[in-house]
């Protein structure tokens, strides 16, 4: 069965009614990739110091830093864009002030993925968040 026009149109409008946009998709991944780099260099540092493995060490250590990375930039993420539904179509003149709404983004993004590293590994959600 083919799809004619109709079909195609109620797709593009499904698409751009969505709030993520590419660059979310880039800021977030290029955040996560960052920290597993930075965990792969420390992790590999701390083997040659201890005498382990190096591979296994450093990259156990990057995937760790990745999957702590992800659940706070993630939220961070979410709520930059929900923060940006309440700033007005003029860029000129926003509803909440920048640094406001950057550091706002960035504590909640902190509080929540840290409650949800915390519960992950600790098994105490306060402990991730502090």
């Amino acid at each position: 069965q083919q799809c004619n026009t109709d079909c195609h149109t109620i797709d593009v409008r499904l698409l751009s009614t969505t709030m993520i946009t590419d660059p979310d998709y880039r800021h977030f991944s290029n955040r996560v990739v960052l920290s597993a780099t930075l965990g792969l260099g420390f992790g590999t540092v701390l083997a040659m110091l201890r005498g382990h493995p190096l591979l296994r060490t450093g990259g156990l250590t990057a995937m760790s830093c990745a999957m702590v990375a992800m659940p706070c930039f993630g939220t961070e993420r979410l709520a930059h864009i929900m923060l940006r539904k309440y700033q007005s179509p003029n860029q000129d003149e926003l509803k909440i002030p920048r640094a406001l709404s950057t550091f706002s983004t960035h504590a909640f993004g902190g509080i929540i993925g840290g409650w949800f590293v915390g519960t992950l590994y600790n098994r105490r959600p306060l402990n991730g968040m502090a």
